[in-house]
């Protein structure tokens, strides 16, 4: 048996609603896992999936009492028991727990166990038990016990049989004892009274208990008490159908737990959308909204004024179960929300003044079934106009006009706005040097050589400024060569 190690041998106590669940292949090795098993154990997902379940066996465990849940599941019936499990650094916990195979299509394909907190009781009983297995001195049944179990383990028609006769044999037993000479009608009656008294308790015992306990369970089960107790060591017609109604409710605890799982990653999945800063929303099959996020209320909330100008009846918090679709302005646009679409469309359109960025993805499931599709909304409408402004500088500039700048105040506030003022600032670092080179040129020209340009510049405009400087030097030394030239020939 695989020892697993350290141990520090301190508890830890589950809480009362913890429910472990796991399921392994036919060799034992872990296929499914929840949260609960997660958390107390220790360890991730990634070290437990496809190991040994015996990763998390404590060397406290004897190997008998394995071999016993592992012969009962591999005979196809359920398994109940304590077990005493590891956690990754070394601590314990202990659990209640519930084995069952697996089946599918009548084959039996791996096994599942819904594990709880056991009683205090419970866990002593075990401890006390574990303790005497691993000293070898685990109680051995009698041979009234093994009796008794052998005949539990009959048919029912043969139990049957046993209480039926059990009073002819009592009234021929208590003739044959006692001789007729010494039998009188009232004695054999009152012989055969108790007889009978007998076979109706063992009746009771054997068959009328049994369906009544199989009554209750069904009912508890049905009623959703998936922790009800069963005893499901018999082997009768009545004891494979607790085995049954067992088998019935690990199963449906195991599956209550993965709707339990696939619920909280549900719950995961909405809080993430409800709280993105990206707008989204949901619709079903029949283009119905069934689901729209906190960011995209907030765009929608934003065009409600201008949309409540067409749809005069338009709310934000009754578009629920009404096809969006209607809202959209061009024809086109609605046409994309009543398709049943087979891969993403994304597509711009301009709403309500709004320049809005439509990415739409359709929903299968895995049998191939429509079931909506999810919209992201992008408001592009600051983006749109800085993108507008841009093109507009840069046209004029193309064209000359370096006088023109962004209008920043029609900007929105943020990186759009600061995207417009630096884009003037640029303009204004490029147009200052080229205004001074320009007024240089023109003094020069009409015969004013102004002074030298001392302002400080750098990259390019510092070349410009250099190249400016040894222009003027040049003219002036033209013109001091000109005077020296002028005066000797005078």
């Amino acid at each position: 048996m695989k020892i697993n190690m350290p141990v520090t041998q301190k508890e830890i106590a589950l809480a009362d609603t913890s429910s472990i669940v796991s399921k392994t292949d036919l060799k034992g090795r872990i296929t499914y896992i929840n949260r609960d098993f997660l958390e107390v154990s220790g360890f991730t997902e990634a070290e437990l999936i496809g190991q040994s379940h015996n990763i998390i066996r404590h060397p406290d465990m004897p190997p008998d009492a394995f071999a016993d849940l592992w012969q009962t599941v591999k005979a196809g019936k359920p398994w109940n028991g304590m077990v005493k499990n590891r956690c990754k650094n070394g601590d314990h916990y202990w659990v209640e727990a519930n084995a069952a195979p697996i089946r599918e299509n009548g084959e039996v394909i791996g096994y599942m166990s819904v594990r709880s907190k056991p009683s205090r009781q419970q866990v002593e009983a075990a401890e006390a038990l574990y303790a005497k297995m691993r000293e070898g001195k685990a109680p051995k049944a009698s041979v009234l016990a093994k009796l008794s179990n052998f005949i539990e383990d009959l048919a029912l028609k043969y139990k049957i049989v046993i209480a039926l006769i059990l009073p002819v044999l009592a009234m021929l037993g208590f003739d044959a004892i006692n001789g007729p000479e010494q039998s009188s009608l009232m004695l054999n009656a009152a012989v055969g009274a108790v007889a009978l008294f007998g076979s109706l308790l063992l009746l009771n015992k054997w068959v009328m208990k049994p369906m009544k306990l199989v009554t209750e369970y069904i009912n508890a089960v049905a009623n959703g008490n998936f922790n009800i107790k069963m005893n499901t060591r018999a082997n009768d017609e009545a004891g494979r159908m607790m085995q049954a109604i067992k088998a019935m409710q690990i199963r449906l605890g195991f599956d209550l737990n993965n709707s339990k799982k696939l619920n909280e990653e549900a719950i995961r999945l909405q809080t993430a959308l409800d709280n993105s800063t990206t707008a989204f929303t949901f619709g079903d099959s029949q283009n119905r909204l069934q689901y729209i996020n906190n960011a995209a209320k907030a765009l929608w909330q934003e065009m409600s004024a201008e949309i409540s100008r067409v749809h005069s009846d338009f709310n934000v918090d009754t578009m629920i179960g009404n096809n969006i679709g209607q809202y959209l302005e061009k024809d086109d646009q609605r046409a994309v929300f009543a398709q049943k679409l087979t891969k993403p469309n994304a597509m711009d359109i301009s709403m309500y003044g709004y320049s809005i960025r439509v990415t739409v993805v359709p929903i299968y499931n895995n049998s191939g079934e429509y079931l909506g599709r999810m919209t992201q909304w992008t408001n592009r409408t600051a983006e749109v106009l800085a993108e507008k402004e841009v093109t507009r500088l840069v046209a004029e500039a193309v064209a000359g006009n370096l006088s023109e700048r962004a209008d920043t105040a029609k900007l929105p506030e943020g990186f759009v706005r600061d995207t417009g003022v630096g884009i003037n600032q640029i303009l204004d670092a490029v147009i200052g040097p080229l205004n001074i080179a320009a007024s240089y040129v023109e003094s020069i020209s009409k015969g004013n050589i102004p002074a030298k340009i001392t302002a400080t510049y750098h990259g390019d405009f510092n070349t410009l400024k250099n190249n400016l400087n040894q222009c003027i030097d040049a003219v002036n030394a033209l013109v001091a060569d000109a005077n020296v030239l002028a005066n000797a020939a005078a």
